[in-house]
Parts: C-alpha cells; sequence; structure tokens
C-alpha cells in the first residue's frame, strides 16, 4: 500500500518511458525535417527560414504532417521519386529553382509512402 507521500514509482516509471519515446520520435522528426530543409535550399535557391516556409506551407496547403512531407522530400532526393500531389504543391512554392536543378514535379511520381 503506498503512503500519501511517496509517488507511485511505476506510473512515474511509465511516465518517463513515454516522455523518452516521445522525445526520441521529435528528435528522428527534427533530423528529417532539417534534412529535407536542404533539399529545398538546393532546389530553391533559398535560404534555410524560406525553405522551411516552403515545407511549412506545403505541408498545411496539402493536410500533410510536416514530418511526412519531410520524408518524401528526402525520398524524392535520394530515390528520385515522391507522390505526385505533393511534389506539384512544393514546386509551386518553390521561390526560384537554381539552373540545371530538378523540380519533385518533374520527376516520376512514385508510390506514396504513405
Amino acid at each position: 500500500m503506498q503512503s500519501a507521500d511517496r509517488p507511485d514509482t511505476a506510473t512515474d516509471e511509465a511516465v518517463l518511458v513515454e516522455r523518452v519515446a516521445q522525445l526520441e520520435q521529435a528528435v528522428e522528426s527534427h533530423a528529417v525535417i532539417d534534412q529535407a530543409v536542404g533539399v529545398v535550399m538546393a532546389l530553391g535557391g533559398c535560404d534555410c527560414e524560406e525553405a522551411f516556409r516552403v515545407l511549412r506551407d506545403t505541408s498545411q496547403d496539402t493536410n500533410t504532417k510536416l514530418r511526412l512531407l519531410a520524408e518524401e522530400v528526402t525520398g524524392w532526393a535520394e530515390h528520385g521519386s515522391m507522390d505526385r500531389r505533393l511534389a506539384q504543391a512544393l514546386s509551386t512554392r518553390l521561390p526560384k529553382r537554381r539552373a540545371g536543378a530538378p523540380s519533385p514535379a518533374s520527376e516520376p511520381a512514385g508510390e506514396s509512402s504513405g
């Protein structure tokens, strides 16, 4: 039986385990978003703030979680395929394309990753 002045260590441990899992997911999401920002910077010839705005606005306008959009962008950079709807939405928001830089919308669309 627990006394009123002693915390429930099992509950505290469960809360800490959940928080650690959430932090690990946040770190992973942050990394893929940072990578996608880099891809957009290269494609659009823009700075990181503008690249993040492009991703954020595309995410909001397509009702796609930012992390999932970032995964599509980095997947496109690695494999050359991206969900067509997201690629078109992203391409329309790129501030300008660098000479010779491919557009996500001009590449053959692959299967949606999710």
